[in-house]
């Protein structure tokens, strides 16, 4: 029973259609598009102040974004200048940077090594001083030794 109810509905439905169609003012082609030519011309007519000044912001907008780009060029143009200033000083303070540090190191290992050659002088004095081994003081000759290798 719904089904029938479903079907009868849609057939109304598609009657009220065509017969709203009926109702529709018949016009031809070229009358319609004269309608639409005279809206258009009335629409144009209404919102011509509206339409001006848009324009005009629009002007105004373009000169703006055009300063903008101008500005933006010569901001990187500087960055660039800035940049190309920069890095010769930068290099020059990183190969200043890496010879102190091979001068600290070779500072540290001549330090090492005048430490050793006193200890090694002191060990041969030890040693010179008397000529008889027997008389020699093992401790004294043994720490001296210690020192050396530990150097």
């Amino acid at each position: 029973m719904a089904k029938k109810q479903r079907d009868s509905s849609a057939r109304t439905k598609g009657r009220g259609r065509r017969k709203n169609k009926k109702w529709l003012p018949r016009i031809s082609l070229s009358e319609g598009l004269r309608l639409l030519d005279n809206q258009l011309r009335h629409e144009v007519l209404s919102r011509h102040q509206d339409f001006l000044h848009q324009l005009s912001s629009l002007k105004a907008s373009e000169s703006s974004l055009s300063s903008l780009r101008s500005s933006l060029s010569s901001l990187q143009s500087s960055l660039r200048q800035a940049r190309s200033e920069l890095s010769d000083p930068h290099h020059v303070i990183a190969a200043q940077t890496l010879q102190l540090n091979n001068l600290h190191s070779t500072s540290l290992l001549l330090q090492s090594t005048l430490r050793t050659l006193r200890l090694v002088q002191k060990l041969q004095n030890l040693v010179n001083s008397q000529p008889d081994p027997e008389k020699w003081v093992l401790s004294k000759a043994a720490q001296l030794h210690f020192e050396i290798l530990k150097s």
